[in-house]
Order: structure tokens, then sequence, then C-alpha cells
């Protein structure tokens, strides 16, 4: 905090700079674009457009947190279009449609569309997670719980990012709640402070918090890699697998992605590459996060038919490429 405010008092663009973790490696991406894009009669998005644009300046800059703000700012311009193109399907099922049913009904596009193509290149992606997602899920899913079933009134539990997650995958938190959440509950505790919603573990079990999270994210991490894996309750075990790529989509769009979106922008977080304990694995999963995000954007951009399925395919399996030679794992 203190290097903030010394910043804050003599700000330059170089300190800056100087206090953000960043890559020798150059991070380098195929863009999103088609060649029917240069005939004066294509109607292009432009707003998303402008917005992916931006996302690449970052990107290019060593920001790819910053970065991935930008895709989903594109993003969001470009479900909405997903909406206004079958708005009959809303007007019968929603009076409002939310970001969160925009997205469901994306993800509802991808499987109904059962592309054998596109279920490959995810799996390629989903396969490169690297180890700190599973442990950002791990604490979201845990400390979630423990808010969840805290006595704090309704309108404050409504603001807790781990909903997505659980409505992505509900067999799957319901596991872990009846394994891990009891054992956490005994060493956590949470409250509102200063209007701010606060966590609270007691020091004396930091080690003990530590060691549950990361054992939970290992379980995460062995159920995308394998589909499966068991989860033990004393004596009674608990099988949670994974049962298509759509479940996986889910996952990763709903429960990672639109968490970490929402949790950068709405909640009490720092941006990741400007945190004080930021280091090259931060960096590794802002650049894996930005990846991801980007690959589903590309379907979106094909869905609405501003590039063929060839070029999606093309992008992402040069991307894929690339993203394979910038991480560190």
């Amino acid at each position: 905090m203190k290097d903030n405010l010394e910043l804050l008092l003599d700000y330059s663009k170089e300190k800056h700079l100087g206090k953000i973790i960043t890559t020798e490696k150059k991070i380098d991406i195929i863009p999103i674009f088609s060649e029917s894009w240069m005939s004066n009669n294509f109607d292009l998005p432009n707003i998303a457009i402008s917005y992916l644009l931006d996302s690449y300046f970052m990107l290019d800059s060593g920001r790819p947190d910053l970065g991935f703000r930008e895709i989903w700012t594109s993003f969001n311009n470009l479900y909405n279009q997903l909406v206004y193109k079958d708005i009959d399907y809303f007007n019968q099922k929603y009076i409002n449609v939310s970001d969160n049913q925009a997205i469901s009904y994306f993800l509802e596009l991808v499987e109904n569309k059962n592309d054998n193509d596109i279920k490959n290149v995810f799996n390629l992606y989903k396969n490169k997670i690297p180890y700190k997602q599973f442990s950002f899920l791990a604490n979201i899913i845990l400390k979630g719980l423990v808010f969840e079933k805290s006595s704090l009134p309704e309108k404050y539990k409504k603001i807790i990012n781990y909903k997505n997650i659980r409505n992505s995958t509900y067999n799957f938190i319901k596991i872990i709640d009846n394994t891990y959440w009891k054992k956490y509950l005994e060493i956590s505790s949470c409250s509102i402070k200063k209007w701010i919603l606060c966590f609270d573990i007691d020091k004396k079990h930091k080690d003990k918090s530590l060691k549950l999270v990361k054992s939970l994210a290992w379980k995460i991490e062995e159920l995308f890699l394998k589909w499966e894996t068991i989860f033990y309750d004393w004596d009674e075990k608990h099988l949670c697998n994974i049962e298509n790529d759509y479940i996986a989509m889910k996952f990763l769009l709903k429960g990672l992605l639109y968490t970490t979106r929402n949790t950068s922008l709405h909640w009490n977080k720092i941006s990741r590459s400007n945190s004080p304990t930021a280091n090259k694995w931060t960096l590794e999963s802002s650049i894996y996060l930005y990846f991801l995000s980007h690959f589903f954007l590309s379907i979106i951009f094909y869905l609405l038919e501003y590039i063929k399925k060839d070029e999606l395919l093309s992008i992402n399996n040069k991307n894929l490429e690339k993203l394979t030679k910038t991480l560190w794992t």
C-alpha cells in the first residue's frame, strides 16, 4: 500500500510500469478477422470490434488482465445481438434478459450445434488451465458457501460471485458442501465492516485454510483433466463427474470467466497484475483467461455469421500454439 501511495504522490507511467509484473515473452495472438469484412457491403459489429481492438492494445502492453475486461465488453455487446436475433425466444421465457440468461442462451446455441470441431478446440483450451485458476475457484467456492450459509441479511448474499459457479455446477457444489465446507466453516467467519463484505480466518488456522483450498483445487483439477474425481466424507465416497463438453463449457464460461469478470469489476479485489502479491503465475493465469475468453468471443462472431467456421478453427488452432509457447507450465 505504501508503494501505491508514493506513486499517487509522484505519478509517472514509468514508475507505474515498474510496479507491474510483466513477461519478457511477447504475448502474441491471432486477431478475430474475416477477409469478407473488407467488402463495403458487409455490416460489421463496430462497437464489439472497437473493444476487441482495445483488448489487443492491452495485451500488447503486457496487461492481459485489463485486456480481459475489454474482451468481456465486446462479448457483452455481441451476446446482446444474439438476444435481439431471437427476441421471441426471450419474450416467451423472460421479461428482462440478464447477462446470466444471455450467456446461458449462447451456451445453448453452441450445444445445439453439437459441432465436434468446436468441442475438440475447446478441450485443447480446457487442458491448458493453469493450477492458479483451480485455486481461484476453490477459494470462491469455499468462501461462497460460508457466506451463503451465514446469518448475514439476504441482500448481502446476493452479491456473492460464487453463485455463478453454484448455478453452473450444482451437483458439484452439493458434494463440496457435504465434505470440504464443514471443515472450512470451523475455521472461518464472515461479517460486514464499513459496508464491505469481509471474510475472516483466525491466524492460527491459516495453514489449515491453505491446505483445504489446495486440496480442493487439486480435486477440481482432477475433475477437469480426467472428467471425474472422488470426494471423501469419512468413510463415504462421493463420485463427481463432468458428463459432457457442454457442462465443462458452462463451468468455465460462467463459473470461471464470468466470475473472474465480476470479481475484478464489482468485488473487493485488486487487478491481478497490479496486486502486491502478483508473480509470474499471476501473469500466466491472466494470459490464459484472455485466450480462453477470446476463444468464446470468436464463437459468438461465428454464430452471428461474422466469420466462417474455417476461420474460427484457423484462428483458434494458431492461438493454441501461441498460448502453449507463452505459458510457463
